[in-house]
């Protein structure tokens, strides 16, 4: 009936265009958030965008499926291969010395001995 409406210019109204238009954007709302899982892993860099396009479209309608492919979008287990472009590592602390600063055994240690003595 509804379409039926649509197709035949809304009643006689002239406003059968603006119907159309209606549906039309409320469908492609739909479908945006439908595939809103799908959207958030790939604004997130996911490495794994295929596997939750093809969950989302498969078996998003059971809205089961739906909530598991949103929560791997936003699971936030990401695999670095390498590291973050731009870092660079720090320099490594100085080893541990059994010397105080002014170079004298500390009372009670040993000195270490000289290999082969």
């Amino acid at each position: 009936m509804i379409m039926n409406n649509l197709a035949s210019g809304g009643g006689g109204s002239g406003g059968g265009a603006g119907g159309v238009i209606l549906v039309l954007f409320l469908v492609l709302l739909g479908l945006a958030f439908y595939f809103l899982p799908t959207g958030i892993a790939k604004l997130r860099h996911m490495p794994n965008v295929g596997g939750i396009f093809i969950i989302n479209l498969l078996v998003g309608w059971t809205f089961i499926g739906w909530i598991v492919a949103l929560v791997m979008a936003c699971n936030n287990n990401q695999q670095y291969p390498y590291p973050p472009q731009g870092y660079q590592p720090g320099p490594y602390p100085p080893p541990p010395s059994s010397l105080p600063p002014d170079g004298q055994p500390v009372e009670g240690h040993e000195q270490p001995r000289p290999r082969g003595a």
